[in-house]
């Protein structure tokens, strides 16, 4: 019993000594990277292999790039072996010849994530690589600088070694494209049987700012340029806006001292129906052409952020520049129907077509349809039909965000028969909400048919769209 216990732990001691031994691993080769800031370095082997070496619970040593060294040292535990790196190294330098360090293979942060057939991780650990990308991001602390690289919709984190008093290359910025020579190295993941799952960040060590190079400028439209012109069209349509509510209240105390001054009621009733009449054409008129700028400053936002080119955001630039003259001029002749000379055609189909191709956020979405014999319409009567088709458009983008609006204009037999519908979401407009809103919208529609001797149906309900008819006898 003794002779057989003895056996088996001479039997554990041998196989406990094989397997150190197999663990054990000597080569020599050259240093191609050891920063100033870790305790480790990498190196190329004579036979064209790629190691990380560590030197714990050994003198620690100094090496450049180029010195040719011998090693000695650990191999890492099997369930890591998906990379080449030793511990506990014995490290002797036996010359140095920087002809002898290897060139750097040039790739995208893309094709460093790239992972061989048949394998879960990338082949590019400890490899010398130049990888080139656009500057996502960086960021500097104690002496490192750390640069986020992006191309091909991956990103690669460099961390560069340099002292803060050491200046990035000129034109080092965000948006700027550069090249990054350095080590690749990448985290591996595990499952819980300790078996190797994956990999996560891939990232890229260098030494030294000579190892940025700056290849192009970053693009002219810098984030904080673009901020700075939205800022100034946002303030533009600010003083507009201000301007509008500056004009309602002006006429609202007009209105007051008319009041005041006549007290028969007759030329109340009459100074009543004035105010609102110019309430809804300040609601529909101006309001319309700011809503004309907001579409096209939002549209020209969402076109900056798909990355276009300088000039075609210059293009949308100045379509916002033409449409502010535009409502700058239309805040001086935007209503309609205040006298008989107001600009645009005389018929009514032709001064729909003239204030649509002043609104741009109709564009593609409204279309239009004229049928019957046209008749003359009073020029009061057809500013008042304009108001009213701007106002039901403009509700059905803004509440309902209809896709589509469909006017049809029916010249009748001894009526003109107007119908808009959307394809929005709908609402109930017998519902207390609806009913208890007290906005110029609705309320101004039915009193502006009204005053026309006309009728206005409305026909919706949640998620079927709303459909508008408006009948006025000619």
């Amino acid at each position: 019993m003794k002779r057989s216990f003895a056996f088996l732990c001479t039997a554990l001691s041998f196989c406990a000594v094989f397997a150190a031994q197999e663990d054990n691993c000597a080569f020599s080769g050259v240093v191609t990277l050891m920063r100033p800031i870790d305790d480790y370095f990498f190196m190329r082997a004579d036979d064209g292999s790629d190691w990380r070496v560590s030197m714990d619970g050994k003198p620690k040593q100094r090496f450049e790039p180029g010195d040719l060294i011998s090693v000695d040292g650990v191999l890492e535990k099997l369930r890591n072996r998906h990379t080449t790196r030793l511990f506990s190294a014995d490290v002797r330098k036996t010359g140095r010849d920087e002809s002898s360090i290897p060139p750097p293979v040039e790739m995208t942060p893309r094709e460093l994530w790239e992972i061989p057939e048949g394998s879960i991780v990338p082949s590019w650990y400890a490899r010398s690589v130049a990888v080139t990308g656009l500057v996502h991001d960086f960021w500097r602390r104690d002496n490192m600088l750390a640069v986020v690289i992006e191309g091909g919709g991956r990103f690669v984190y460099a961390q560069i070694s340099a002292p803060l008093s050491e200046h990035a290359p000129e034109n080092f910025q965000v948006g700027a494209r550069v090249c990054v020579r350095g080590v690749a190295v990448y985290s591996a993941k595990w499952d819980a049987e300790h078996k190797l799952a994956g990999f996560g960040n891939v990232c890229l060590l260098s030494s030294g700012m000579d190892s940025l190079k700056v290849l192009s400028h970053p693009p002219f439209w810098t984030p904080g340029r673009l901020a700075a012109v939205i800022g100034a069209l946002l303030g533009i349509l600010a003083v507009f806006g201000f301007w509008v509510l500056a004009l309602r209240r002006a006429v609202a105390k007009q209105a007051r001292h008319i009041e005041k001054a006549i007290r028969s009621r007759v030329v109340a009733e009459a100074t009543m129906r004035e105010r609102f009449r110019l309430a809804s054409e300040l609601h529909d008129g101006f309001q319309q052409l700011l809503a004309s700028c907001s579409y096209r400053l939002a549209a020209a936002i969402n076109y900056m952020k798909d990355g276009a080119s300088r000039e075609e955001i210059l293009e949308r630039l100045a379509g916002i520049g033409t449409a502010i003259n535009q409502t700058q001029a239309g805040l001086r002749s935007a209503l309609w129907s205040l006298n008989e000379e107001a600009d645009g055609p005389a018929r009514f189909s032709g001064l729909v077509r003239y204030a649509a191709g002043r609104l741009a956020y109709w564009d593609k979405v409204v279309s239009f349809e004229f049928t019957g014999k046209e008749t003359p319409i009073a020029r009061r009567h057809a500013g008042s039909l304009l108001m009213l088709l701007q106002e039901a458009v403009a509700n059905a983008m803004r509440h309902g965000r209809a896709t589509s609006v469909r006017v049809h204009v029916e010249f009748a037999e001894g009526e003109l028969v107007v119908t808009i519908a959307d394809n929005g979401c709908g609402f109930a407009p017998d519902s207390p909400e609806i009913a208890a809103k007290r906005g110029m919208g609705l309320k101004g529609m039915r009193e502006r048919t009204a005053a026309m001797g006309g009728t206005f149906v409305i026909e919706s309900a949640p998620g079927k769209g709303t459909t508008i008819t408006v009948r006025m006898p000619l």
